[in-house]
Protein backbone atom coordinates (compact mmCIF):
# COMPACT_ATOMS: atom_id res chain seq x y z
CA UNK A 1 0.00 0.00 0.00
CA UNK A 2 1.17 3.66 -0.51
CA UNK A 3 0.26 4.71 2.87
CA UNK A 4 2.62 2.07 4.45
CA UNK A 5 5.54 4.75 2.70
CA UNK A 6 4.12 7.46 4.76
CA UNK A 7 4.11 5.06 7.95
CA UNK A 8 7.76 3.60 7.45
CA UNK A 9 8.78 7.95 6.95
CA UNK A 10 7.19 8.39 10.31
CA UNK A 11 8.61 4.95 11.93
CA UNK A 12 12.42 6.03 10.22
CA UNK A 13 11.75 10.24 12.16
CA UNK A 14 10.43 8.58 15.59
CA UNK A 15 13.86 6.38 15.54
CA UNK A 16 16.17 9.36 15.10
CA UNK A 17 14.86 11.75 17.23
CA UNK A 18 17.27 12.95 19.92
CA UNK A 19 17.05 14.05 23.97
CA UNK A 20 17.71 17.58 23.58
CA UNK A 21 17.49 19.98 27.24
CA UNK A 22 14.46 22.86 26.18
CA UNK A 23 16.00 25.92 25.54
CA UNK A 24 15.50 29.10 27.44
CA UNK A 25 13.61 31.28 25.12
CA UNK A 26 14.04 35.06 25.72
CA UNK A 27 11.06 37.81 24.23
CA UNK A 28 11.50 40.70 22.57
CA UNK A 29 9.08 43.20 20.88
CA UNK A 30 9.09 42.65 17.54
CA UNK A 31 10.54 45.42 14.97
CA UNK A 32 8.04 48.28 14.51
CA UNK A 33 5.22 45.69 16.02
CA UNK A 34 3.74 46.47 19.15
CA UNK A 35 2.39 44.05 21.28
CA UNK A 36 3.87 40.88 19.11
CA UNK A 37 6.56 39.63 20.80
CA UNK A 38 9.73 37.77 18.43
CA UNK A 39 12.54 35.11 19.56
CA UNK A 40 15.01 32.75 18.26
CA UNK A 41 15.47 28.79 19.31
CA UNK A 42 18.65 26.83 18.16
CA UNK A 43 17.14 23.12 17.12
CA UNK A 44 19.78 20.28 15.78
CA UNK A 45 20.18 20.58 11.58
CA UNK A 46 20.03 16.93 11.83
CA UNK A 47 17.74 15.57 14.78
CA UNK A 48 19.56 12.20 14.50
CA UNK A 49 23.18 13.87 14.47
CA UNK A 50 23.64 16.98 16.73
CA UNK A 51 27.06 17.56 16.00
CA UNK A 52 26.03 18.74 12.41
CA UNK A 53 25.35 22.20 13.82
CA UNK A 54 22.22 23.99 15.19
CA UNK A 55 20.10 26.26 12.65
CA UNK A 56 17.74 29.31 13.95
CA UNK A 57 13.99 28.77 14.36
CA UNK A 58 12.17 32.18 14.39
CA UNK A 59 9.18 32.50 16.74
CA UNK A 60 6.05 35.11 17.37
CA UNK A 61 3.77 35.40 19.39
CA UNK A 62 0.90 37.63 20.61
CA UNK A 63 0.93 37.30 24.73
CA UNK A 64 -2.78 36.58 26.74
CA UNK A 65 -4.38 39.56 27.53
CA UNK A 66 -5.62 38.58 31.21
CA UNK A 67 -3.53 37.89 33.88
CA UNK A 68 -3.04 34.40 33.85
CA UNK A 69 -2.49 32.89 30.52
CA UNK A 70 -5.59 30.55 29.72
CA UNK A 71 -3.91 28.47 26.97
CA UNK A 72 -2.11 28.67 24.14
CA UNK A 73 -2.29 28.07 19.77
CA UNK A 74 0.69 27.19 17.62
CA UNK A 75 -0.31 28.52 13.99
CA UNK A 76 1.22 27.69 10.69
CA UNK A 77 -0.35 29.25 7.38
CA UNK A 78 0.83 26.50 5.30
CA UNK A 79 3.05 26.74 2.14
CA UNK A 80 4.63 24.74 1.90
CA UNK A 81 7.15 28.50 2.49
CA UNK A 82 4.53 30.14 4.30
CA UNK A 83 5.78 32.22 7.33
CA UNK A 84 4.46 31.80 10.43
CA UNK A 85 6.10 35.06 12.28
CA UNK A 86 4.70 36.97 9.40
CA UNK A 87 1.40 35.43 10.17
CA UNK A 88 1.45 36.38 13.72
CA UNK A 89 2.22 39.77 13.35
CA UNK A 90 -0.24 40.19 10.79
CA UNK A 91 -3.45 38.97 12.33
CA UNK A 92 -2.59 37.30 15.48
CA UNK A 93 -4.40 40.07 17.68
CA UNK A 94 -7.54 39.72 15.60
CA UNK A 95 -7.56 35.71 15.98
CA UNK A 96 -6.83 36.67 19.93
CA UNK A 97 -10.06 38.23 19.54
CA UNK A 98 -11.66 35.87 18.09
CA UNK A 99 -10.13 32.95 20.78
CA UNK A 100 -10.34 34.92 23.77
CA UNK A 101 -7.96 37.57 25.30
CA UNK A 102 -6.44 34.65 27.78
CA UNK A 103 -4.98 32.81 24.78
CA UNK A 104 -1.62 33.12 23.77
CA UNK A 105 -1.05 33.47 19.86
CA UNK A 106 1.86 31.89 18.40
CA UNK A 107 3.85 30.58 15.54
CA UNK A 108 7.05 29.86 13.90
CA UNK A 109 9.12 29.95 10.34
CA UNK A 110 9.61 26.29 9.86
CA UNK A 111 13.78 25.60 9.05
CA UNK A 112 14.09 26.71 5.23
CA UNK A 113 11.74 29.54 5.54
CA UNK A 114 12.01 33.44 6.11
CA UNK A 115 13.87 33.60 10.05
CA UNK A 116 14.45 30.32 10.21
CA UNK A 117 17.51 27.95 9.13
CA UNK A 118 19.01 26.35 7.39
CA UNK A 119 19.41 29.42 4.38
CA UNK A 120 17.59 28.37 2.00
CA UNK A 121 17.43 30.49 -1.70
CA UNK A 122 16.44 29.37 -5.75
CA UNK A 123 16.08 33.22 -6.60
CA UNK A 124 19.19 35.58 -6.17
CA UNK A 125 17.01 38.82 -6.54
CA UNK A 126 13.88 39.95 -8.06
CA UNK A 127 15.83 40.11 -11.50
CA UNK A 128 16.58 36.19 -11.55
CA UNK A 129 12.98 35.57 -10.38
CA UNK A 130 11.52 37.91 -13.43
CA UNK A 131 14.11 36.48 -15.87
CA UNK A 132 13.02 32.93 -14.63
CA UNK A 133 9.06 33.45 -14.87
CA UNK A 134 8.53 36.04 -16.94
CA UNK A 135 8.91 34.35 -20.55
CA UNK A 136 5.91 32.15 -19.73
CA UNK A 137 3.84 35.47 -20.17
CA UNK A 138 2.98 37.49 -23.64
CA UNK A 139 0.91 35.73 -26.89
CA UNK A 140 1.48 32.37 -27.84
CA UNK A 141 2.82 31.71 -24.39
CA UNK A 142 0.94 29.96 -21.32
CA UNK A 143 0.55 32.88 -19.44
CA UNK A 144 -2.39 33.81 -22.60
CA UNK A 145 -4.07 30.74 -22.69
CA UNK A 146 -5.26 30.13 -18.95
CA UNK A 147 -9.08 29.62 -19.88
CA UNK A 148 -9.23 26.57 -19.55
CA UNK A 149 -13.49 26.74 -20.92
CA UNK A 150 -11.88 27.12 -24.37
CA UNK A 151 -11.30 24.01 -26.20
CA UNK A 152 -8.21 25.82 -27.83
CA UNK A 153 -6.85 26.52 -24.71
CA UNK A 154 -6.83 23.40 -23.62
CA UNK A 155 -5.56 22.22 -27.10
CA UNK A 156 -2.58 24.86 -26.63
CA UNK A 157 -1.75 23.77 -23.68
CA UNK A 158 -1.33 20.26 -23.81
CA UNK A 159 1.42 21.24 -26.52
CA UNK A 160 3.18 22.64 -24.05
CA UNK A 161 3.73 19.84 -21.53
CA UNK A 162 7.13 19.04 -22.69
CA UNK A 163 7.99 22.72 -22.21
CA UNK A 164 6.32 23.09 -18.94
CA UNK A 165 7.75 19.59 -17.88
CA UNK A 166 11.43 21.29 -18.76
CA UNK A 167 10.47 25.14 -16.78
CA UNK A 168 9.94 22.29 -13.93
CA UNK A 169 12.43 20.28 -14.24
CA UNK A 170 14.94 23.49 -14.74
CA UNK A 171 13.45 25.06 -11.45
CA UNK A 172 14.09 21.55 -9.73
CA UNK A 173 17.83 22.07 -10.50
CA UNK A 174 18.05 25.26 -9.72
CA UNK A 175 17.06 24.28 -6.48
CA UNK A 176 20.00 21.17 -5.90
CA UNK A 177 22.58 24.00 -7.75
CA UNK A 178 21.86 26.93 -5.01
CA UNK A 179 21.32 24.51 -2.15
CA UNK A 180 22.70 20.93 -2.32
CA UNK A 181 22.79 19.10 0.84
CA UNK A 182 20.46 21.47 3.27
CA UNK A 183 17.61 19.98 1.37
CA UNK A 184 17.73 17.44 3.00
CA UNK A 185 17.26 18.93 6.31
CA UNK A 186 13.97 20.91 5.63
CA UNK A 187 11.09 17.76 5.56
CA UNK A 188 7.83 17.83 7.42
CA UNK A 189 9.41 15.34 10.01
CA UNK A 190 11.84 17.71 10.67
CA UNK A 191 9.58 20.31 10.80
CA UNK A 192 7.77 18.39 13.26
CA UNK A 193 10.65 17.02 15.84
CA UNK A 194 11.21 21.19 16.17
CA UNK A 195 7.75 21.91 17.02
CA UNK A 196 7.55 19.48 19.76
CA UNK A 197 10.95 21.17 20.62
CA UNK A 198 9.60 24.87 20.37
CA UNK A 199 6.27 23.24 22.73
CA UNK A 200 8.96 22.07 25.19
CA UNK A 201 10.62 25.11 25.43
CA UNK A 202 8.05 27.80 25.61
CA UNK A 203 5.75 26.10 27.40
CA UNK A 204 7.25 23.28 29.61
CA UNK A 205 8.58 19.74 28.67
CA UNK A 206 6.07 17.26 28.02
CA UNK A 207 3.40 20.06 27.45
CA UNK A 208 0.35 18.83 24.99
CA UNK A 209 1.30 20.38 21.47
CA UNK A 210 -1.87 22.70 20.26
CA UNK A 211 -2.06 23.02 16.31
CA UNK A 212 -4.16 25.32 14.30
CA UNK A 213 -3.01 24.21 10.47
CA UNK A 214 -3.82 25.18 7.43
CA UNK A 215 -3.42 23.81 4.04
CA UNK A 216 -0.16 22.48 4.06
CA UNK A 217 -0.11 23.08 8.18
CA UNK A 218 -2.77 19.97 7.98
CA UNK A 219 -0.05 17.75 6.97
CA UNK A 220 2.42 19.41 9.68
CA UNK A 221 -0.40 18.44 12.26
CA UNK A 222 -1.02 14.90 10.35
CA UNK A 223 2.57 13.97 11.10
CA UNK A 224 2.66 15.18 14.72
CA UNK A 225 -0.27 12.96 15.28
CA UNK A 226 1.45 10.27 14.17
CA UNK A 227 4.83 10.91 15.24
CA UNK A 228 4.12 11.77 18.61
CA UNK A 229 0.79 10.65 19.43
CA UNK A 230 0.72 10.94 23.00
CA UNK A 231 1.73 14.46 22.95
CA UNK A 232 -1.04 15.62 20.66
CA UNK A 233 -3.55 18.73 22.33
CA UNK A 234 -6.27 20.66 20.84
CA UNK A 235 -5.38 19.88 17.01
CA UNK A 236 -7.49 21.46 14.25
CA UNK A 237 -7.20 21.27 10.55
CA UNK A 238 -7.98 23.67 7.99
CA UNK A 239 -8.36 23.06 4.74
CA UNK A 240 -7.07 19.77 4.63
CA UNK A 241 -4.36 18.54 2.06
CA UNK A 242 -4.31 14.75 1.96
CA UNK A 243 -1.31 13.73 3.58
CA UNK A 244 -0.41 10.38 1.59
CA UNK A 245 -1.00 12.21 -1.90
CA UNK A 246 1.49 14.80 -0.47
CA UNK A 247 4.11 12.78 0.92
CA UNK A 248 3.97 9.87 -2.66
CA UNK A 249 3.17 12.15 -5.58
CA UNK A 250 4.53 14.87 -7.48
CA UNK A 251 2.66 18.47 -6.77
CA UNK A 252 0.40 18.74 -9.93
CA UNK A 253 -1.35 15.64 -8.50
CA UNK A 254 -2.28 17.36 -5.12
CA UNK A 255 -4.76 20.04 -7.18
CA UNK A 256 -6.89 16.45 -7.96
CA UNK A 257 -7.89 16.01 -4.46
CA UNK A 258 -7.58 19.90 -3.40
CA UNK A 259 -9.73 22.02 -5.13
CA UNK A 260 -13.46 20.09 -4.70
CA UNK A 261 -15.44 22.52 -3.10
CA UNK A 262 -14.13 25.73 -5.13
CA UNK A 263 -17.23 26.25 -6.49
CA UNK A 264 -19.32 26.04 -3.63
CA UNK A 265 -17.11 28.34 -1.94
CA UNK A 266 -17.74 30.74 -4.85
CA UNK A 267 -21.03 30.34 -4.53
CA UNK A 268 -21.17 31.12 -0.70
CA UNK A 269 -19.40 34.06 -1.23
CA UNK A 270 -21.13 35.80 -3.19
CA UNK A 271 -24.68 34.84 -1.14
CA UNK A 272 -22.86 36.49 1.78
CA UNK A 273 -21.48 39.38 -0.46
CA UNK A 274 -25.08 39.49 -1.80
CA UNK A 275 -26.68 40.22 1.79
CA UNK A 276 -24.18 42.62 3.07
CA UNK A 277 -23.80 46.16 2.85
CA UNK A 278 -20.21 46.17 3.34
CA UNK A 279 -19.34 43.94 0.29
CA UNK A 280 -17.84 46.83 -2.29
CA UNK A 281 -18.89 43.98 -5.22
CA UNK A 282 -22.41 43.96 -4.80
CA UNK A 283 -25.00 46.40 -5.42
CA UNK A 284 -28.16 46.75 -3.71
CA UNK A 285 -30.60 44.70 -6.09
CA UNK A 286 -27.54 41.80 -6.28
CA UNK A 287 -28.33 38.08 -5.75
CA UNK A 288 -25.86 35.53 -5.52
CA UNK A 289 -26.41 34.86 -9.05
CA UNK A 290 -25.96 38.31 -10.61
CA UNK A 291 -23.18 38.21 -8.59
CA UNK A 292 -21.57 35.10 -10.37
CA UNK A 293 -22.58 36.64 -13.32
CA UNK A 294 -20.39 39.95 -12.88
CA UNK A 295 -17.44 37.46 -11.99
CA UNK A 296 -17.45 35.44 -15.24
CA UNK A 297 -17.66 38.76 -17.31
CA UNK A 298 -14.79 40.29 -15.44
CA UNK A 299 -12.72 36.70 -16.35
CA UNK A 300 -13.94 37.28 -19.96
CA UNK A 301 -12.62 40.74 -20.15
CA UNK A 302 -9.82 40.20 -18.28
CA UNK A 303 -9.47 37.12 -21.15
CA UNK A 304 -10.42 39.34 -24.05
CA UNK A 305 -8.35 42.55 -22.89
CA UNK A 306 -4.66 40.62 -21.77
CA UNK A 307 -2.38 42.37 -24.16
CA UNK A 308 0.89 39.87 -23.93
CA UNK A 309 2.40 42.07 -21.03
CA UNK A 310 3.71 41.17 -17.58
CA UNK A 311 1.01 40.87 -14.57
CA UNK A 312 0.97 44.55 -13.01
CA UNK A 313 -0.56 46.54 -11.08
CA UNK A 314 0.60 49.49 -12.87
CA UNK A 315 -1.04 52.88 -14.96
CA UNK A 316 -2.08 50.75 -17.08
CA UNK A 317 -4.92 48.89 -15.00
CA UNK A 318 -5.37 45.45 -13.88
CA UNK A 319 -6.32 44.02 -16.74
CA UNK A 320 -2.84 43.72 -17.91
CA UNK A 321 -3.74 40.37 -15.47
CA UNK A 322 -4.02 37.34 -17.74
CA UNK A 323 -7.44 34.90 -17.23
CA UNK A 324 -5.50 32.81 -14.95
CA UNK A 325 -3.88 35.16 -12.61
CA UNK A 326 -7.44 36.78 -12.12
CA UNK A 327 -8.96 33.46 -11.56
CA UNK A 328 -6.18 32.46 -8.81
CA UNK A 329 -6.16 35.55 -7.04
CA UNK A 330 -10.25 34.94 -6.71
CA UNK A 331 -9.60 31.33 -5.29
CA UNK A 332 -6.63 32.60 -3.07
CA UNK A 333 -9.06 34.91 -1.34
CA UNK A 334 -11.64 32.43 -1.59
CA UNK A 335 -9.32 29.70 0.45
CA UNK A 336 -8.70 32.32 3.22
CA UNK A 337 -12.02 33.72 5.25
CA UNK A 338 -10.23 36.31 6.54
CA UNK A 339 -9.63 37.72 3.87
CA UNK A 340 -13.49 37.68 1.93
CA UNK A 341 -12.93 41.24 1.90
CA UNK A 342 -9.77 41.76 0.02
CA UNK A 343 -11.86 39.70 -2.65
CA UNK A 344 -14.75 42.08 -2.76
CA UNK A 345 -12.27 45.10 -3.33
CA UNK A 346 -10.49 43.25 -6.05
CA UNK A 347 -13.37 42.43 -7.71
CA UNK A 348 -15.26 45.73 -7.48
CA UNK A 349 -11.34 47.18 -8.91
CA UNK A 350 -11.35 44.95 -11.76
CA UNK A 351 -15.59 45.27 -12.90
CA UNK A 352 -14.14 49.01 -13.04
CA UNK A 353 -12.26 48.44 -16.15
Amino acid sequence: MRFSTFGLVIFSALGSSRALAPANVTWSNCPDNTGVECATVQVPLDWADESKGMIPIALSRVPAKTPQREGYMFFNPGGPGGSGTEFVQNLGPIIQFILGRGMEIISWDPRGIAGSGPNITLFSGEADYDAFWNPLYGKGHLGAHGNLTITSDVDFIMTQVSAFDGIAQSLNQKMIERNGDLLKYVGTCAVVRDLVYLVDSVYGQGTDVNLYGISYGTVIATYLTQMFPDRVGRVIIDGVLDPEKYGNNIPMKWAEADVYDVDFALKSWTEACAGSKKCPFSNQNDTSSTLLTKIDTILNTAYERYDGSIPTFNDSGLFTWPYDSVANSIQSDLYQAMRSDDNGQMLAALEQY
